[in-house]
C-alpha cells in the first residue's frame, strides 16, 4: 500500500514510527515563519472553487503581508488544490498519521 501525507507546505526535518501504536510522527519546519513566530512571503490564496471560503473560520485570518483571508506561500511547492483541501500550516508542528491496518504475518 502507498500513502501520500501532507505537512501543509511545511518540510520535514524528522521522523518516528511508534510501532505500538501503529502511528508515523513527522516533525516539519515552516520557511515561511521567522523568529518570532510571524509569517512572510505569502501572498492571497486561489481557494478551489469547491471549497466555500464564507463557511471557514480561517476567512478572518490577516496575514503579515497585508492580505484578508486565506493566504499561501508565494514559493509553495504544490498550489492550493493539490491535496484536494487547501491546507497550509502556517508554524513549525509535530504532525501524527495514524494508520489503520494491521499487518499480520501468516
Amino acid at each position: 500500500m502507498v500513502y501520500e501525507l501532507s505537512t501543509g507546505n511545511n518540510a520535514v526535518a524528522g521522523m518516528a514510527w511508534d510501532a505500538v501504536h501503529n502511528s508515523l510522527y513527522a516533525v516539519t519546519e515552516c520557511h515561511y515563519m521567522d523568529r518570532l513566530g510571524g509569517n512572510f512571503d505569502y501572498r492571497r490564496a486561489k481557494v478551489p472553487a469547491d471549497q466555500d471560503p464564507e463557511d471557514d473560520e480561517l476567512d478572518s485570518d490577516i496575514g503579515d503581508d497585508g492580505y484578508e483571508g486565506r493566504c499561501w506561500p508565494k514559493r509553495a511547492f504544490h498550489g492550493e488544490d493539490y491535496f484536494g483541501y487547501l491546507f497550509d500550516a502556517g508554524e513549525h508542528r509535530i504532525c501524527k498519521f495514524f494508520s489503520s491496518c494491521l499487518l499480520t504475518q501468516g
